[in-house]
């Protein structure tokens, strides 16, 4: 689903799927063809159209409000939580280095220093 163009050419990537989600995404275009989308049959979705679409199931759910990007934030935010190797959430999300990553969710790593200091054995009984 392209919203607007990439930024750059380096925008452009694949990202790997689990299988079970591209045999549902198969199932759900067979009849499709090669000239349509899957979020939008003939056309791409416009900003508008998406944030039109977001706010009325928001509405629906009777859940506080978020934008799309919250999903985007979701996505990396649950990668590092299950242990995902960072370098890996990094190039998921388009960053051009683990450096980028680490500046925008440092906060999931609070606490980790601690954990491993608890790994380490101080003094001789232990």
């Amino acid at each position: 689903l392209f919203i607007q163009p990439p930024k750059t050419p380096k925008s452009v990537r694949k990202v790997l799927m689990p299988l079970d989600d591209i045999e549902y995404l198969n199932n759900r275009t067979a009849d499709y063809s090669d000239d349509h989308f899957i979020f939008g049959k003939e056309n791409v979705f416009s900003e508008t159209t998406l944030r039109r679409e977001l706010d009325k199931h928001i509405e629906l759910a009777g859940v506080r409000h978020i934008s799309a990007y919250n999903f985007r934030h979701t996505s990396i935010t649950l990668l590092i939580k299950n242990g995902v190797d960072l370098n890996i959430v990094s190039k998921r999300a388009g960053h051009s280095s683990i450096s980028i990553t680490m500046n925008h969710y440092w906060h999931l790593f609070k606490g980790d220093e601690e954990r491993a200091l608890k790994g380490i054995k101080w003094g001789k009984n232990e």
